[in-house]
């Protein structure tokens, strides 16, 4: 107990000492006294001190992230902070502090260099531990497997962010045109009539009532 207690008081001065470090380094680099060369030189140097420190990564992540030129930088550190993350509370600290989730911004940079790939697996390797984000990931893990013509995969997807929040329309509404697109009208009608409940307006309203109109009409020929 006095070793666990002991390594706790560590931690926590550990904690400490790189806020402190880190708030210096980039107060001076607000205030124009450090260059952006400068600045990230110092942060590396004290990740390469401390290189298992979350809160590290996650500032260089955002830091990063400003400049376009850094893009194979932010993705390195990126996949750092996917290794170290575990959602402890320090962690979940650290990701309240950054303002951005390094995650999704990940994400999004492979999807911008159409690493499709890429994006899918950061999402299915942090769904499982960060519980906070999973509706917005699910979303677009949905959205991915859709643009990647994995239907059985995107329904999943969709099914998931509509067992957590069943008022998601804008999901739904992917829900049912996958299942339109394979041939499933009966499943597709059914999340379309859900979708009525849902709808913002009455010009979104009338188109859903159009399409469950002319998917029962396609339903009723394939059924003769």
């Amino acid at each position: 107990m006095i070793e666990q207690l002991s390594q706790q008081i560590i931690n926590v001065c550990k904690g400490v000492n790189v806020q402190e470090e880190i708030d210096y380094i980039l107060g001076n680099y607000q205030q124009g006294n450090f260059t952006y060369n400068e600045t990230t030189e110092r942060l590396r140097n004290l990740s390469s001190e401390i290189p298992c420190s979350f809160l590290i990564h996650c500032t260089l992540f955002v830091h990063y992230s400003r400049h376009q030129e850094m893009r194979n930088r932010l993705i390195e550190e990126g996949n750092v902070l996917l290794k170290l993350f575990t959602a402890n509370e320090e962690d979940i600290r650290s990701l309240s502090s950054l303002g951005v989730d390094p995650f999704y911004e990940l994400a999004n940079t492979y999807c911008d260099m159409k690493r499709f790939d890429d994006a899918i697996d950061v999402y299915n390797r942090v769904i499982p531990i960060y519980s906070m984000s999973q509706i917005k990931y699910y979303k677009h893990l949905g959205e991915l497997y859709k643009l990647k013509g994995r239907a059985e995969l995107a329904i999943n997807a969709f099914n998931q962010v509509l067992s957590l929040n069943q008022a998601d329309n804008e999901t739904r509404l992917n829900l049912a045109s996958i299942y339109e697109s394979t041939g499933n009208l009966l499943s597709a009608i059914e999340q379309y009539q859900c979708s009525l409940k849902y709808t913002k307006n009455t010009i979104e309203n009338s188109k859903v009532k159009e399409i469950i109109k002319r998917l029962e009409s396609l339903k009723g020929v394939h059924e003769k």
